[in-house]
């Protein structure tokens, strides 16, 4: 998962907020800055998924509300609660739907999973309390990050990096793959 840190909010996003107060995410207005807002969160996010790391292009995906906007109102236009997710149907923001993620796509929230190399399963870090535990395996399941097809692509991914011997080529390949983030700690 992307250690997400937004920059500046676009400033189409602010200036739809001051003239449109309490309007809802579904606005034909809101149509072009959503694009806006996607563009910036995908430089954001060096072109990826803020739940999976696969590459997105900057149309491609949707915007995601982090924390769901049915039950957090106040939230739908903060750009603080918006990510770049992909359009997957069986992972991501569109398997999560609705519901809540105990652990965010923020700062230090890699440390509570790690990668089992022999799979590319997602797995609560050892280490953890048994709440953290909790915390870490409802949130691969409700972004479905454990989904087959992401498996075999990390797992493709750690051979790659277990393949390279030179620490700085590493570095290098980690800067540009996908799962960058996730691999990190290998």
């Amino acid at each position: 998962m992307i250690e997400l840190q937004h920059q500046d909010e676009p400033e189409a996003l602010a200036r739809y907020r001051r003239r449109n107060p309490g309007e809802n995410w579904g606005t034909v207005e809101l149509r072009p800055v959503k694009t806006e807002i996607r563009h910036a969160l995908h430089r954001e996010q060096a072109g990826l998924c803020v739940y999976c790391e696969l590459e997105v292009g900057p149309d491609d995906g949707h915007l995601e509300h982090i924390k769901p906007k049915g039950r957090y109102p106040k939230l739908t236009l903060a750009y603080e609660n918006l990510a770049h997710s992909c359009n997957a149907s069986n992972h991501c923001g569109h398997c999560k739907g609705s519901r809540e993620i105990p652990i965010e796509p923020r700062p230090g929230c890699n440390r509570f999973f790690e990668l089992r190399l022999r799979d590319g399963r997602l797995v609560p870090a050892r280490g953890l309390d048994e709440e953290e535990k909790k915390q870490a395996a409802s949130t691969l399941e409700v972004l479905g990050l454990n989904c087959a097809t992401l498996c075999n692509q990390r797992e493709q991914f750690v051979r790659v990096v277990q393949s390279l011997a030179d620490p700085l080529e590493i570095e290098e390949f980690l800067e540009t793959a996908p799962f960058r983030w996730t691999l990190q700690g290998i």
